[in-house]
């Protein structure tokens, strides 16, 4: 398996299509192969008039994918245009740089990055991926923990240490930008082309937390193929049964998420037996689980609001 960051610029005599098509030079093509697995880099902003499609105006990473097919350039044989698969935009920028200022690709000094695809090994991609994780626990590559993947690109379960999360929703009211249709677009919840991926991974962490701490007779009803609205069914050790609906993200705090119809009804249906398990940090090795009571009752007392966001259009 192969790791490399590709970097993705405002302004750029390359024609790449974010999340869909990476072009470069001949130079690189040993580098992304078929199969290896990429974060996208965008460095300092340098027109203010990209500011509204940046998570950040400094250095950052801002997703993750996978290299797939690689053809010539068909005008210019000594470009390259690879597709994109599996692209994770992350819901907020990491900082190219750890707390101790050292580099997440851990380069020694800053002329590395004039290179628009650079190698890392699969150490880097994890310091990466999972920055935010490793920043209160370890200073240096040298006490990081060796993780081991499930297809190159998560971590196994059993290297994920799963905690309980508290104050994970984050309002977005006290924050609003200055910029309306900035302000407005940073409360649209954020949808990814991966998004089954990430949704997977948070449920198989809240079934193994559930275990953890101590429920019985866990469910994983979406895996089977069920659809009654939440996608795990548990019991408590006094018997109550639980209903739970799961929303996972990349990021570190979830701003808004999505409820369907069949979700509503079901939290409608089932109150105080109906949970909402929010599960941050999903492809971590450090990943939190909160669980909140009766979203049901939440909404009808303004705690949480919400508004529809699609319509059903027949003729």
């Amino acid at each position: 398996m192969k790791y490399a960051a590709i970097t993705e610029n405002d302004i750029s005599q390359y024609s790449d299509q974010t999340g869909v098509l990476y072009h470069f030079p001949k130079r690189y093509k040993k580098l992304l192969e078929p199969g290896t697995l990429v974060v996208y880099y965008k460095g300092k902003m340098e027109d203010q008039r990209f500011e509204n499609a940046r998570l950040s105006k400094v250095q950052h990473y801002f997703g993750t994918a996978k290299i797939g097919k690689v053809t010539v350039d068909p005008n210019d044989p000594s470009q390259f245009f690879a597709t994109i698969e599996d692209f994770i935009q992350f819901d907020e920028a990491i900082f190219f740089k750890d707390e101790k200022g050292q580099y997440l690709e851990e380069h020694s000094n800053s002329q590395a990055f004039r290179n628009g695809v650079r190698e890392l090994t699969k150490e880097n991609y994890l310091n990466v991926l999972s920055s935010g994780s490793y920043s209160n626990t370890s200073t240096s590559s040298s006490n990081r923990k060796i993780i081991s993947f499930t297809d190159g690109s998560i971590p196994k379960l059993d290297d994920v240490n799963i905690s309980e999360g508290k104050g994970l929703l984050v309002s977005t009211k006290s924050n609003k930008s200055s910029n309306p249709s900035s302000s407005k677009n940073n409360n649209l919840p954020r949808y990814s082309r991966n998004a089954k991926k990430v949704g997977d991974r948070a449920e198989e962490l809240v079934c193994r937390y559930l275990e953890d701490v101590g429920y019985i007779n866990v469910v994983w009803e979406a895996k089977l193929g069920n659809k009654p609205g939440y996608d795990i069914s548990c019991e408590t050790s006094t018997g109550m049964k639980l209903h739970i609906e799961v929303k996972g993200t990349v990021s570190n705090k979830i701003t808004n998420f999505i409820l369907t119809d069949g979700e509503l009804k079901a939290a409608m249906i089932l109150k105080d037996n109906y949970y909402m398990a929010f599960v941050v940090n999903c492809l971590s090795v450090n990943a939190q689980v909160e669980l909140v009571a009766n979203p049901n009752e939440l909404m009808n007392d303004n705690s949480w609001n919400s508004k529809p966001l699609t319509y059903l259009i027949s003729f």
